[in-house]
């Protein structure tokens, strides 16, 4: 027994109840104590639910993290392919264009052609003409 255990016991004069130098009962009545106990059943099992949170929050953080990361990867390779696709892209239309411009002088050419070879079948003809009709 604790000494002060023993002062109140000696006060009350051994068995009776335990209560101070007042004569206030230091006992806790069993609803208080079933009180207390799922107060503190409460405050455990939030506590755990705090935990888990908290641990799910760190979760979705370092989540969103990674994602950031894998999105700055992504938009940098992205802008790789965009500056590649625009050299090669350019070098193509400058083939093109080199391709087509030739192409327009054949075809311009072989318009004079065909206009000059459409003069001359016509004259031709008119001299048939002229020397059938003779």
């Amino acid at each position: 027994m604790t000494r002060v255990y023993q002062n109140f016991q000696a006060i009350r004069g051994g068995g009776g109840p335990l209560v101070n130098f007042l004569g206030v009962s230091l006992r806790v009545p069993d609803s208080t104590s079933t009180a207390l106990a799922d107060f503190n059943a409460t405050r455990q099992r939030e506590k755990h639910e705090l935990e888990q949170l908290n641990d799910k929050l760190a979760q979705y953080v370092e989540k969103v993290k990674f994602l950031e990361i894998q999105n700055k990867k992504l938009q940098m390779e992205l802008d790789v392919l965009r500056n590649r696709a625009g050299q090669d892209s350019s070098r193509i239309k400058q083939m093109y264009d080199i391709e087509r411009n030739e192409a327009n002088k054949l075809i311009d050419s072989t318009k004079y052609d065909n206009a000059a070879a459409a003069q001359q079948t016509e004259k031709e003809v008119e001299q048939r003409r002229v020397q059938y009709n003779e």
